[in-house]
């Protein structure tokens, strides 16, 4: 398995392999949370819980949290959807 480097300019690495690796995304931890931010505020917060639960071994703490997200994007399509056709 490749390591991501964690040099200064390295920080914000992502790699991404193919089909003959399984379709995979690699970023180190600066990059995912840099990441969170751009898309917006709640969503870096909701990453920031799910990946401490993670990382402290509570998976389904993490896939809960992980599930918010879900429900809250879903939440929001539906009713911008329901704007745009009102």
């Amino acid at each position: 398995m490749p390591t991501l480097e964690t040099s200064a300019p390295a920080k914000l690495q992502v790699q991404n392999f193919g089909a003959d690796r399984g379709f995979a995304t690699w970023a180190t931890q600066e990059a995912l949370y840099a990441y969170a931010m751009w898309c917006d505020v709640e969503f870096y917060m909701v990453v920031v819980d799910a990946f401490t639960a993670l990382t402290n071994g509570d998976i389904e703490e993490a896939q809960e949290i992980a599930q918010t997200v879900v429900s809250v994007h879903e939440q929001r399509a539906t009713e911008l959807y329901l704007q745009g056709h009102h």
